[in-house]
């Protein structure tokens, strides 16, 4: 029945993004993709392989094109906790324009970009 399907299955829906991660209960060990949204990013976690809820991809690519696209460029900037200097692109949602950076290495959100097109692409209304 639907009913049974809809308890053993998963959809993806509007809220699949702002949901936290859930492992579930059970002690298998999938590796899948989840979005942070405290972070922005897609990030690397285990499935424990039952029950959990919708907010768990099998690909990065999957995860990003579903979720990074809900308000990256709404996000500050954030130059993350290591202490590299990588030039980047970010958007500033007050001004409107993208600006160059220098992001950490790690952590930060998926306000970056690799060049001020990608920048003005993705984000430009």
């Amino acid at each position: 029945s639907e009913e049974s399907c809809l308890k053993r299955c998963h959809s993806v829906n509007e809220d699949t993004c702002n949901l936290q991660f859930d492992a579930g209960p059970c002690y298998a060990y999938f590796k899948v993709f989840t979005y942070n949204f405290k972070t922005g990013q897609c990030e690397g976690a285990v499935y424990g392989g039952c029950n959990g809820n919708s907010n768990r991809f099998q690909t990065i690519k999957e995860c990003e094109s579903r979720c990074l696209t809900v308000d990256r460029c709404k996000l500050p900037f954030v130059a993350g906790n290591c202490k590299a200097l990588v030039q980047v692109w970010a958007y500033n949602s007050t001004t409107n324009q993208c600006k160059e950076e220098y992001y950490g290495g790690c952590g930060g959100n998926a306000n970056r970009f690799s060049t001020a097109e990608e920048c003005k692409k993705t984000c430009s209304f």
